[in-house]
């Protein structure tokens, strides 16, 4: 079975804590950072990757 991806554009920088990002994910996107699916962020450029899982 294929886990669940969300993409999502961070307007904060890539260097933001892991605490952060799942306040995004909580917050605005309305989902479970604990669900096992994977929150991929990215700068502003797109060349560089976080990802929450």
């Amino acid at each position: 079975m294929s886990t669940p991806k969300y993409f999502k554009n961070s307007l904060s920088l890539v260097t933001d804590s892991v605490d952060h990002r799942s306040i995004l994910v909580s917050e605005q996107l309305e989902l479970n950072t604990f669900s096992g699916n994977l929150f991929v962020f990215c700068n502003r450029k797109r060349n560089m990757l976080k990802i929450l899982a």
